[in-house]
């Protein structure tokens, strides 16, 4: 099963699975003052999000694995391949729920939107042992077709009782994320690429310190022992290889798969490509990137 704070909001094309999320779930988390990330997945040939011509587009058929497209109000990652959630999970760590519209292969906390019986059914048969669902929505609720075990979600009591059931893992995933995130405030941040010292300004550090921490707060090690330092080491062997990415938390490996560590050194280049780097630095060819997060290391 993934993260405790991922819920699946699963259902056919078309059976009402973003009206649910946008306008009566989403709403009632945000408004007990929860943050939220949603990932939806889809499946059409060729879909992308960006635009054919845009400068990123251009960027991306250059070559470019990861573009970063930083604005006034956002900042875009537009990541050029495939991704498993297991994968995007991380870059979501901030965040207090997860919620996944679509996804129904895998399993784990479960909402079914449903239009009909048979599209209900064809939900259903999918649910094994490794589900829990916390509830049926859509027009086979309001058409009184809907007859079986599963809690139905129509109602704003319906709901309410929904979202008690879901704000334990948002306290959870919190708190997770607090002990590693609070220890850390007084850490300074530095960088070298290539062994070059990157300058940063305070703010700069600052922020880069904060996606280390939302990209690592997913992991689970022993967090008995106060956070002295951190440590990242990602190195390749030539471009265009891939990056491997190592970390020690007070001097200890922490033993990470390929694809956590090809999310996380994503996570983390993507934003060390919104840098002024130094002339002398150029991260397309760079080899080696080390990051220390020490208390009181200026």
């Amino acid at each position: 099963m993934v993260e405790d704070n991922v819920l699946f909001v699963i259902g056919k094309s078309d059976a009402g699975k973003t009206t649910f999320i946008v306008e009566r779930l989403l709403p009632l988390l945000v408004a007990r003052g929860y943050s939220v990330g949603v990932i939806k997945d889809i499946h059409i040939e060729g879909f992308t999000i960006d635009q054919e011509g845009k400068d990123t587009w251009r960027q991306a058929k250059a070559g470019a694995s990861i573009v970063v497209a930083r604005g006034l109000d956002e900042t875009d990652m537009l990541f050029q391949h495939h991704m498993e959630l297991e994968e995007i999970l991380p870059s979501l760590a901030p965040v207090d729920i997860i919620i996944a519209e679509g996804f129904k292969e895998l399993h784990g906390k479960k909402i079914i939107i449903a239009r009909s019986e048979m599209d209900y059914h064809e939900m259903s048969a999918m649910i094994t042992d490794e589900d829990d669902v916390f509830g049926v929505a859509g027009p086979i609720i309001d058409e009184g077709t809907y007859d079986d075990a599963y809690p139905l979600l129509s109602s704003e009591d319906d709901l309410a009782a929904l979202v008690d059931k879901i704000e334990p893992l948002a306290k959870r995933a919190r708190l997770r994320r607090n002990r590693l995130a609070m220890p850390l405030e007084s850490l300074a941040c530095t960088a070298t690429i290539d062994a070059i010292p990157l300058p940063m300004k305070d703010y700069v550090a600052d922020t880069l310190k904060n996606v280390i921490i939302g990209a690592i707060a997913a992991l689970h090690w022993n967090m008995h022992d106060p956070v002295a330092s951190i440590k990242l080491s990602m190195a390749r062997t030539e471009p265009p290889e891939p990056w491997s990415l190592a970390i020690q938390i007070n001097e200890k490996n922490i033993e990470l798969k390929e694809f956590v560590q090809h999310s996380i050194a994503g996570t983390i280049l993507g934003y060390l490509a919104t840098l002024r780097l130094p002339d002398e630095v150029s991260l397309a060819m760079c080899t080696a990137i080390a990051i220390d997060m020490i208390r009181g290391k200026q």
